[in-house]
């Protein structure tokens, strides 16, 4: 018996994510990471909870919780802080998805929504990009009576594209209601278009909208790996049901809290990567 063949089928012909690879002295695009570092009173935070990492993290991220649910003007019920985004990726098709259910997304688009499909042994259902947009008409014909969720990757990455309020709007008509709407909004910080749809008004109207946001990008922490949910108290407790016991480290959960407190002072430096997108 070959080792190999004690692996679950399913998983068998699954690439192992290989990130851009990094080399000396060139600047690596593929990962999209911030070019500036993290600000010092984001350090200086990390460097005190690191003096501090002979405990265990507090389960749950309560002081980060809170600290977004202020920020956000939502309750703490309404947030779930997660090892990234892609934790909660993965956590939300786990949660919600059954194995003859489906999940639609965009393509091309963040590789963890196929992925965790696959790996869940979840079917997913790919819909093309038209013109590097997201196709919402296309999508919203993608969806079925199997289907439990959408993945709206606003903007997408890679296309740097974005999804309209009016196209939102048009793809939520009627849509059922048994349906979780996962705005995945990773890059939200860098967009300045008039038109570009308010995910947090949406969810007054819709229960079953997530909204996702990374510290990974804006913030310049992707190396530590924290990202949350805005979602109803209800898909936030199916969360963490099924998340590890302590899933967000001290230092995370520390830098995240650092972060917010200088964020006046982050804003402006949004301008500078708009200023350089359009060259």
């Amino acid at each position: 018996m070959k080792i190999e063949d004690l692996v679950r089928p399913h998983l068998r012909d699954i690439m192992v994510y290989e990130p851009g690879q990094d080399e000396k002295g060139y600047a690596k695009l593929s990962s999209n990471e911030n070019p500036l570092g993290p600000h010092p009173h984001i350090v200086e935070t990390v460097m005190k909870a690191v003096r501090e990492a002979n405990r265990y993290p507090v389960s749950g991220s309560p002081q980060l919780v809170e600290a977004l649910a202020g920020y956000h003007g939502v309750s703490p019920g309404q947030i779930m802080v997660g090892n990234g985004t892609n934790e909660i990726i993965d956590l939300l098709v786990r949660a919600f998805v059954g194995r003859d259910e489906n999940v639609v997304f965009p393509v091309p688009s963040f590789i963890v929504y196929p992925l965790v499909c696959r790996q869940c042994e979840i079917k997913g259902i790919g819909v093309d990009c038209r013109d590097l947009r997201l196709d919402m008409p296309a999508m919203r014909d993608a969806v079925d009576e199997k289907t439990r969720m959408v993945f709206i990757c606003n903007p997408n990455n890679p296309t740097s594209t974005y999804t309209t309020a009016a196209e939102m709007d048009a793809f939520l008509d009627g849509l059922p209601d048994d349906i979780l709407v996962v705005m995945d909004e990773a890059y939200y910080d860098y967009v300045d278009a008039p038109d570009y749809p308010d995910s947090m008004s949406l969810r007054n109207k819709r229960k079953t909208i997530v909204v996702l946001r990374t510290f990974s990008k804006f913030h310049s922490l992707a190396g530590v790996r924290v990202g949350y949910a805005v979602a109803d108290p209800e898909v936030v407790k199916a969360l963490h049901q099924i998340r590890q016991p302590f899933n967000v480290n001290v230092v995370a959960q520390a830098a995240a809290l650092g972060a917010l407190e200088v964020m006046d002072e982050l804003k402006p430096l949004a301008n500078e990567t708009i200023a350089e997108r359009g060259r």
